[in-house]
């Protein structure tokens, strides 16, 4: 087993803790296979923005693959190694603030305290 084996397990924790966080829980989140074609990205991000199960639509998030891993010590062997993780947030601005979007950002930031619109 090589160490590249483990990312795409990271990579599943990642977005299941990410859909268990309570801000993002209306979210629609997917994954990105490591070495996907642009085409399986594009519909990916077709099926984030488009209708969800809770009826809200245009907003949602990617999971990107772990690409590498840094070694801050090359001489200290089994050394910790930290790996750059994206998400990347992706939106539909016209379909997000629709009668049937998501609540867009104006909403999220009115709820805020010392937060104006």
């Amino acid at each position: 087993m090589n160490y590249t084996d483990l990312w795409p397990l990271i990579q599943r924790d990642l977005l299941a803790c990410l859909q268990a966080d309570a801000f993002l829980a209306g979210l629609p989140g997917m994954l990105i296979e490591p070495g996907a074609p642009e085409a399986t990205v594009q519909a990916a991000v077709t099926k984030v923005l488009g209708p969800q199960p809770n009826g809200r639509s245009g907003a949602g998030y990617l999971v990107l693959p772990v690409e590498q891993a840094f070694d801050d010590n090359p001489n200290l062997p089994l050394g910790p190694l930290k790996m750059p993780v994206t998400i990347q947030f992706v939106e539909n601005v016209v379909v997000n603030r629709g009668p049937r979007g998501g609540e867009g950002v104006e909403t999220l930031l009115a709820g805020l305290p010392g937060q104006t619109v």
